[in-house]
């Protein structure tokens, strides 16, 4: 008991012991969402550079190399190449650069406190397996009962408390870095339209591409590509079908690479989400759920120490343990 009490005094000054506040579910979840909407965009990005090389190389396949997508000056460097050099090569301002790894860097300090605490409660889960050894260790009948509520009561107030002290380290950071994530959420809100930029311009090249791959598709039945010589036994009279199948491939593939802009309110929610944090906004229900849970431990705890105390009695005035 001597180093739980500590760690249960200093929660009171943070959370209030037996808040029961996971620190998983506190962690900053737009930080999380902005973080993992970068990365989504250049992963997005990478898709559409691979998928512009494909359309491209398939209009050149089926008009047998006379046709390319646009001009093809512009797009050389996208029709060519590994498309990760090819994302690798957009220019990021260094200040945004910068932001995001401030934000990163606060996010991993929230995570792992959240994965620490999930690693110690998982220990402390294990006080449990005591039980089940109580009746080897030669205890005195009728005195399991006890022993189990003593270790059982024992491992909740140890749970509470590191768990509220581990809610009081993720509010310190938030507190600390507060000026900094602010500063820093500011910068990437904006300099986004600018990262942005990059993906919709691929998009915008990848859509160009497939569109003018479907019009070579409708109107080389109809003989309306100039230059180009007809092939029955290639183009038939059911192009009408293979282009309407070949446009509906097109509308599933565009809404699988077009992407939603990351909004101002989310950049706004990650300053939120950190002052309530700091202050942790907690509501009533739950505060009363905090209290009635910390009323039945102490009970249970009394219980406890009143049932093994006939043990430790005993077990004092044993012969064997007298000097």
């Amino acid at each position: 008991m001597k180093n739980i009490l500590p760690i249960c005094v200093l929660a009171l000054s943070v959370a209030g012991c037996g808040t029961i506040l996971d620190p998983a579910q506190i962690t900053n979840a737009s930080a999380k969402s902005l973080i993992t909407g970068f990365d989504a965009q250049k992963t997005n990005e990478l898709k559409l550079v691979a998928e512009l090389q494909a359309e491209n190389e398939s209009l050149k396949f089926i008009s047998k190399a006379k046709y390319s997508c646009g001009d093809p000056r512009l797009l050389s460097g996208l029709t060519q190449g590994d498309p990760a050099k090819i994302v690798a090569r957009d220019k990021i301002d260094k200040h945004f650069t910068a932001a995001r790894k401030f934000v990163d860097g606060y996010l991993k300090a929230l995570s792992d406190i959240a994965s620490q605490n999930k690693s110690e409660q998982d220990t402390i889960a294990a006080l449990a397996a005591m039980s089940s050894a109580v009746s080897s260790i030669g205890a005195p009948a009728g005195s399991s009962a006890g022993i189990n509520a003593a270790i059982g009561a024992l491992k909740t107030l140890v749970q509470f408390g590191i768990n509220d002290f581990n809610v009081g380290q993720m509010k310190y950071i938030a507190l600390q870095m507060e000026p900094g994530l602010e500063g820093a959420v500011a910068t990437l809100k904006k300099l986004y339209p600018a990262f942005s930029i990059h993906e919709q311009r691929l998009f915008r090249d990848w859509d160009e591409c497939a569109i003018e791959k479907l019009v070579f598709i409708r109107d080389l039945p109809n003989r309306e590509v100039k230059g180009y010589e007809q092939f029955s036994y290639i183009f038939n009279k059911d192009a009408g079908l293979e282009l309407d199948s070949a446009y509906n491939a097109y509308l599933v593939k565009r809404s699988q690479l077009k992407s939603t802009p990351l909004t101002d309110a989310l950049f706004d929610k990650v300053v939120l989400e950190n002052k309530k944090l700091i202050t942790l906004d907690v509501s009533i229900a739950s505060l009363n759920a905090g209290a009635q849970n910390l009323n039945t431990l102490k009970t249970d705890f009394q219980a406890a120490v009143t049932a093994v105390q006939p043990l430790v009695t005993t077990t004092e005035a044993s012969p064997k343990n007298k000097p």
